[in-house]
């Protein structure tokens, strides 16, 4: 999470074309389940839900590219 968070730009650009097209904001707040570090949703109604946990974020070794495409899968599972 830290090589994604740390692309600030494209992690800004990202997250405002995540609201655009599904209504969702990104949150990289640490999670209270334990599964950290975490990427969550949070959805125009104040929910919040996760989306990538630690396993996850592993997978994407640091690629914005797979990040995106990863978080775009899982919102399938929203919309």
């Amino acid at each position: 999470m830290k090589r994604i968070s740390r692309q600030k730009r494209a992690f800004k650009a990202l997250d405002a074309k995540f609201r655009a097209d599904y209504g969702v904001g990104l949150e990289t707040t640490a999670s209270s389940t334990g599964r950290e570090p975490c990427v969550l949703a949070k959805f125009e109604d104040g929910s919040t839900s996760m989306l990538l946990d630690a396993r996850d974020l592993a997978t994407i070794d640091g690629s914005m590219e797979s990040f995106e495409k990863t978080l775009r899968a899982k919102l399938f599972l929203f919309f």
